[in-house]
């Protein structure tokens, strides 16, 4: 609002005459002088509206708890993603983790080994935790695919490292790759490994941590390609899903399954089938099949790769019985379920229940395919289902 002529402030005046404000400066001594642009009722002179008063500053609040460290995306996208990098023809991506599932004597070692050989010829370490072989088996298997004394001087070998994979093992692990700068870590096996360490892999809450600690943040962090081996499921159906918990499958990047096609041996060459069964970046592609040949001569062996069409779905989906459970586990998750709580969901969503017996080899069938998990148990030891997270 802008000053009245006829009611100014104490020691203001407006001269008509003149057209302006004018200030006592002393008794009966009047001098001509800009009040303002609130005396106009004006922000500026040029008539904009006064802005408003800034908010008073205000401190930050106090930092608690464990600080969250944030990554600015906004620059990554500007700047561009990179393309990954990838090793062993451009069959595993650095700074990632990868699955090598298969039933035993389907050439997974042979197939991790042919990979170690190729990065120690190219003058490059590599680190191999193993804790099913022995020295002794690797070191004719690493001859065969064609590695020499000399090349084997680069690989960091660890057999039966038997660690329980706490604070301290992990530093150990982690100070072997910062000295080493390996572009390949190999662990075999999951199963052997997470048994030394006390860890249950039918649990969700011990394979997760398991996967993530020892073998997917040395990956990320120190820019290797992590290989893990492990068993299939009992069943054997040629589904994606190694045994136990299926966070095996959601904790990888990518996943191989190895399938014997016609088997091999010292004297005979062979036959295997190797489907990709996750790719989590998508460079590579899921559901491709390779012919892996395994020629075998004179003590030697050669593999030789061959891309062959998409991998089929696997042969054995769940059966009706199994869809209705999987609905109502994947329905109630993060909650696990008993066979009551099962049947009771089920009988609620379709109409119809279904039997103990039913549900019990449906869950078992379940965990097995890596579709759910066994919870840990409730009062009186009663078993609790849960459904594992979608890939």
């Amino acid at each position: 609002m802008s000053w009245d002529p006829a009611n100014p402030p104490a020691g203001w005046r407006f001269e008509p005459v003149a057209g302006a404000w004018q200030r006592q400066t002393s008794p009966g001594h009047w001098e001509v002088m800009d009040p303002g642009p609130e005396a106009y009722g004006l922000a500026s002179p040029n008539g904009e509206p006064p802005p408003p008063e800034p908010p008073p500053e205000q401190e930050p609040p106090e930092r608690v708890g464990r600080p969250l460290h944030r990554v600015d995306l906004a620059k990554l996208a500007r700047d561009g993603v990179p393309e990954p990098e990838f090793i062993a023809d451009r069959y595993l991506y650095l700074g990632s983790l990868h699955a090598l599932v298969g039933e035993a004597e389907t050439g997974k070692t042979t197939l991790a080994a042919w990979w170690i050989t190729g990065e120690l010829q190219a003058g490059r370490s590599v680190v191999y935790l193993d804790e099913e072989s022995g020295e002794e088996l690797i070191v004719e298997k690493m001859l065969a695919v064609g590695a020499t004394p000399e090349d084997l001087e680069r690989l960091w070998y660890f057999p039966f490292p038997s660690r329980v994979w706490d604070d301290a093992d992990l530093a150990a692990l982690r100070y072997v790759l910062e000295v080493a700068k390996p572009r390949l870590l190999v662990a075999d096996s999951t199963a052997a490994m997470m048994a030394a360490a006390n860890r249950d892999e039918d649990k969700a809450k011990d394979v997760r941590p398991f996967y993530q600690q020892v073998l997917l943040e040395p990956a990320r962090d120190f820019h290797l390609a992590a290989v893990v081996t492990d068993h299939v499921t009992k069943s054997g159906n040629g589904g994606r899903y190694a045994r136990g918990s299926g966070d095996k499958l959601n904790s990888v990047d990518v996943g191989y399954r190895t399938e014997i096609i016609t088997p091999f041996d010292r004297q005979r060459s062979g036959l295997v089938k190797l489907v990709r069964t996750k790719d989590r970046r998508g460079w590579l592609g899921r559901d491709r099949a390779y012919d892996l040949r395994v020629l075998v001569g004179g003590g030697a062996i050669e593999l030789e790769f061959t891309e062959t069409q998409a991998a089929a779905a696997a042969s054995r989906g769940p059966s009706p019985a199994a869809n209705k459970v999987l609905q109502v586990l994947r329905e109630a998750r993060p909650a696990a379920l008993t066979n009551q709580g099962i049947g009771d969901a089920v009988a609620e969503k379709f109409g119809h229940g279904l039997t103990r017996s039913t549900i019990s080899k449906v869950c078992a069938q379940l965990v097995e395919d890596g579709l759910a998990d066994e919870a840990d148990p409730g009062v009186k030891n009663a078993k609790y289902w849960t459904a594992t997270e979608e890939v």
